[in-house]
């Protein structure tokens, strides 16, 4: 209210603190530590040296692009899961492992402790390779879930947001949206096409990043990834 007393009870703010002061608490990214290498596969594989913490981060991302089938991307984010014989999970070694998926990449993540490092670039690797939507996966998907796809794709936010990217992008596979009547024409066999078109070396670029030991590191990614 103009013309009130300041209110005595208030501390003044602490002054922002100098470049000087950040600089005690910010550390650089340490970029010429990087370690690069392109494997005989066509992987491009980056790996990082960060002191501190004795942890690591493990990332492999796909470039995807435009499917064939419009909508295997989609139904491969929801349905896919590792189809393989090793039934060790990443928690039971202390580890986390999850997914991103955008228009055009498809990303695999693990982060645990630096010392199982090793343990977890073998592990993604196995699952990365035994990707797979699954017959009952994909029938349950239509038979369950695909009327309520179809359904919250009527939404008016649903609606003006496929309207936007449409408008923005209208030749691009940004401005392209699978929707429910899309999905119903795939099956399993087509989304596992599209995986194998997609998770090879030549569309693969791989990020390790954490308290390693880079060399190693780089020699323990050409025995598990350089077969992808």
């Amino acid at each position: 209210v103009a013309g009130a007393p300041p209110d005595a009870g208030l501390e003044p703010p602490a002054p922002a603190p100098d470049m000087e002061t950040m600089r005690a608490f910010a550390r650089p990214l340490g970029a010429s530590a990087y370690l690069e290498e392109d494997l005989p596969n066509g992987l491009k594989a980056i790996v990082g040296a960060r002191r501190g913490l004795p942890v690591v981060t493990v990332g492999v991302s796909f470039r995807t692009g435009e499917s064939a089938a419009l909508g295997a991307d989609r139904l491969t984010a929801m349905l896919a899961e590792p189809q393989v014989t090793t039934k060790v999970l990443p928690g039971q070694f202390g580890a986390a492992y999850w997914e991103q998926r955008r228009k055009d990449d498809l990303r695999y993540f693990m982060s645990g402790s630096s010392g199982n490092v090793a343990d977890m670039l073998a592990l993604l690797s196995e699952w990365i390779s035994g990707m797979k939507v699954g017959s009952w996966s994909a029938d349950f998907f239509k038979r369950e879930v695909l009327a309520s796809v179809g359904a919250a794709e009527q939404w008016p936010e649903a609606q003006a947001r496929r309207d936007f990217w449409s408008i923005l992008y209208p030749s691009h596979l940004y401005g392209r949206t699978a929707l429910a009547a899309d999905l119903a024409k795939l099956d399993a066999g087509k989304a596992n096409d599209w995986i194998t078109a997609t998770h090879t070396g030549g569309s693969a670029t791989m990020v390790v990043i954490g308290e390693i030991d880079e060399e190693a590191v780089m020699a323990a990614i050409r025995s598990t990834f350089g077969g992808l």
